[in-house]
């Protein structure tokens, strides 16, 4: 027996992991009820094949490859469940495209760590001991690495002596391709960071098996140099799937006419033969054709439900029978009635950020019918009972594509759908935000000292009302702001912005809301026109203090939520138009008045990070959210808003004298790329959220290349490489496409070289880059794309160029001595 003791505050590390992590992404999870498994008898000769490699003794990345409906997340959960019953399965994780945190791979290493804690208490307290010495590891913004490292694979490793001699030991990832909301360039990093578990042949585990549709990008990276020799590649296609179709139906109609009492009004077998064998036909293999029918039938009238789509199958629709064609024909024998008013809710419900349960929809959307209106259509979504806090969620992604690009009704229209919901959004926090929505009443309080306080938050803040905060800048993005709109934000900014920085304290996403701030300013200046937007100066100037003041008052407010009452909004500058705008608030704090002493505007310092040694190199993100320095051994990566360091790259001690090294650090969109040299080493390209660091090129000593730039689509590096560094012979701009690594074109300069202090910029849509080199005053234009020289412009003073908008000017920029 294993007793150990547990620290309190290592408890409350796990606490808040078991908050943070997808918990609805584990096979079992409520959250994926009902849950769909194999019959017996059906797919016999994949799940043998699956786990023949499972039990086969190598170590290997097994990919299923199927298209959507070819019934994938069925075998992963029959799978999954019969490796836990033999004590193979280490954990899993279910992505889904229709909840939030199921839909990127951040929640991937919290949750796998979460299902390890439960295995062993040793591997727990691993878990519990790392987030307690650095919180941040819950953070949205930490690496991929340093969570693999600390959460995953500290936590296997022991384990190793829990599971010796015990083979097979496995990770199961579904849906790989629906963990793409944040887009696709990470799934290669992604993928290779598991191919690490497989690589350490000190870990237990033998098989990481994926699922996912057969998507080039996924495809290209599991038969890349790096995983060929340790990838399986399972085809769903290569094994028949018409005969377990068929036993599905046999098996469902079976129930049906036990369930419906039919035996009275029709004798077996049913269906007749002839019906089976169109839909059996019709299917084509497809279990989500099968199952949509199965549910279809299993509503109400079983007997004229069939007839009619029979008939269908054989003739009553036009065009190529597929799933598409069912969607079509169930929603169009419904009633004009029913019909308009459940696509109503349908278009909104598919265009949420994520699923809300039937009482979260009603107040969302200010009705009590949304339960009745969406019964009709259960045969294509899952809709559990009032009063159930599950969430409405559609059984196949293939329907959601079919509502927003196939159907073709005004009512699914994307953009209508998002207005809709932006400006209920808007209506929403208009009417439940206010000052201390959670009756916490003492600012001196800190959120951890109250004892309920996770009960006083939930009970004030209701999901519709958390969904409204979060994600009304998600729908406000995917339209055309029209008056109406334009007043919804205006109400917004000038009644409700500082009781949403309260909110945003009270749920932990204080973070989410500076991002929220700077991104809404961002889009208002660059997208709206003032002309039809008069008071756009007023809102972005409101958008603008709100971030300010909350990264300035980030640590005190996220502690405390009152104190963006208390304290941040009483050391707003005097001219600040939040101070002014909220002057009614300001009248009602307590705890601080400043009567003079205070600023008129804001100082230029957003954080303060103290750094324990020196530092040779900084880079801000493009958009401010991360600083990047680079040290002596090490590159750090910050959190602005946080002040928390987030990514951490190890360097190699440097083989040459201080000064002749040169670190080149530069961010991308958002701070997820840094290109950076040191020393001898390749210059590289550093991926913080992943910990991948890929070379440019192959280490030599003839051969420096510097980073200079990255293009404004964040898709290109312009890269000064110095041939023969020694004797500083040659310079050649070297242009890499930061996706694959490779050279797409370079620019040599042979007469006299750049030297380090060279700068470049490319113009705002990539299509030139601007060289110049402050000592000699050289100033080139060239073609990126081809390396092609276009212009050598006069003598040019000046410590820094960039284009202007238009390419048609070039803007000096001069330091005064």
């Amino acid at each position: 027996m294993v007793n150990l003791a547990i620290n309190p505050a290592h408890s409350d590390a796990w606490q808040k992991l078991a908050q943070e992590c997808a918990q609805g992404a584990v096979y079992d999870s409520s959250e994926r009820q009902p849950h769909s498994k194999c019959l017996p008898g059906t797919r016999v000769n994949l799940l043998q094949t699956l786990h023949t490699l499972v039990d086969d003794g190598t170590r290997k990345i097994v990919w299923v490859s199927g298209e959507s409906g070819s019934g994938k997340s069925t075998v992963a959960h029959t799978l999954a469940d019969e490796l836990r019953q033999q004590g193979k399965l280490a954990g899993t994780f279910f992505f889904s495209r229709k909840h939030t945190k199921r839909s990127t791979c951040h929640y991937v290493f919290l949750t796998l760590a979460y299902q390890l804690g439960l295995h062993h208490p040793r591997a727990r307290e691993s878990i519990m001991k790392a987030i307690t010495d650095d919180p941040a590891l819950l953070s949205p913004e930490k690496s991929h690495y340093d969570l693999l490292e600390k959460l995953v694979i500290q936590p296997l490793k022991h384990l190793s002596s829990v599971w010796k001699g015990r083979a097979g030991i496995s990770i199961i990832l579904d849906a790989l391709d629906e963990g793409t909301a944040n887009g696709t360039h990470h799934l290669k990093p992604f993928i290779l960071l598991f191919g690490r578990l497989i690589h350490d042949v000190s870990l237990r585990i033998h098989n990481i098996l994926i699922t996912s549709r057969p998507w080039p990008q996924i495809g290209a990276v599991m038969n890349s140099a790096d995983l060929a020799s340790v990838v399986k590649t399972v085809l769903i296609s290569d094994f028949d799937s018409r005969e377990d179709v068929a036993l599905f139906f046999r098996h469902a109609f079976d129930q049906i006419y036990k369930t419906h009492d039919l035996v009275a009004l029709c004798p077996q077998p049913w269906p007749p033969e002839r019906d089976f064998t169109t839909l059996c036909e019709r299917a084509g293999g497809r279990f989500i054709f099968a199952a949509t029918i199965v549910r279809l039938l299993n509503q109400r009238q079983p007997l004229d439900r069939l007839s009619l789509i029979c008939r269908m199958l054989r003739g009553g629709v036009a065009g190529v029978w597929g799933i598409d064609h069912l969607y079509a024909s169930i929603i169009n024998d419904m009633d004009e009635f029913t019909r308009s008013s459940g696509l109503r809710y349908l278009s909104f419900i598919v265009n949420l950020a994520e699923p809300l349960a039937v009482p979260d929809l009603q107040q969302f959307f200010r009705v009590t019918d949304v339960h009745s209106c969406l019964l009709p259509f259960s045969a294509l979504l899952s809709i559990p009972s009032v009063g159930s806090l599950d969430p409405v969620q559609i059984y196949h992604t293939s329907f959601r594509d079919f509502l927003l690009h196939k159907h073709g009704d005004d009512q699914t229209d994307t953009a209508l759908s998002h207005r809709y919901l932006s400006c209920r959004c808007f209506e929403i926090m208009g009417n439940l935000l206010k000052r201390d929505i959670c009756g916490l009443q003492d600012p001196s309080l800190m959120h951890s000292d109250i004892a309920d306080f996770a009960e006083r938050r939930d009970a004030a803040i209701p999901r519709s009302l958390r969904y409204a905060c979060l994600y009304w800048l998600h729908h406000l993005r995917e339209i055309v702001p029209d008056e109406e709109v334009h007043g919804h934000l205006l109400d917004f900014v000038d009644g409700k912005i500082m009781f949403v920085i309260e909110a945003y304290a009270v749920l932990g996403e204080l973070g989410a809301g500076v991002e929220l701030f700077r991104s809404a300013r961002k889009l208002i200046n660059k997208s709206w026109p003032a002309a039809l937007f008069p008071r756009k100066d007023h809102v972005v100037a409101l958008l603008y203090d709100s971030w300010r003041l909350t990264l300035d008052f980030f640590d005190a407010i996220r502690l405390s939520a009152l104190h963006v009452y208390e304290s941040a909004l009483p050391c707003s500058p005097l001219k600040s138009a939040i101070r002014r705008t909220y002057s009614w608030v300001l009248e009602e704090a307590s705890t601080f008045v400043f009567e003079e002493g205070l600023d008129n505007d804001w100082d230029c310092v957003t954080r303060v990070i103290e750094m324990e040694e020196t530092f040779s190199d900084l880079s801000l993100s493009p958009d401010g959210s991360q600083v990047a320095c680079v040290f002596l051994s090490s590159v750090g990566v910050w959190d602005t808003a946080s002040g928390l360091l987030v990514g951490h790259l190890a360097l190699d001690p440097p083989t040459t004298p201080s000064h002749d090294r040169y670190f080149g650090t530069e961010m991308l969109h958002g701070g997820t790329i840094i290109a950076v040299v040191c020393g001898d080493s390749p210059c590289s390209l550093w991926r913080p959220a992943t910990g991948l660091l890929s070379p440019l090129h192959k280490p030599s000593a003839e051969r420096r290349d510097i980073p200079l730039a990255f293009s404004h689509s964040g898709t290109m590096l312009a890269c000064l490489s110095i041939d023969n560094p020694m004797s500083n012979l040659k310079s050649t701009i070297r242009i890499y496409d930061v996706r694959t690594c490779e050279q797409i074109s370079q620019f040599s300069i042979n007469d006299r070289p750049f030297f380090p202090g060279a700068t470049a910029s490319f113009s705002l849509n990539d299509d030139l880059l601007l060289l110049h080199d402050p000592l000699s005053g050289r100033t080139f234009v060239i073609d990126p794309a081809n390396g092609n020289f276009l212009e050598q412009l006069p003598h040019c003073s000046g410590d820094w160029h960039v284009f202007g908008p238009f390419n048609d000017q070039i803007l000096q920029i001069i330091q005064p001595n």
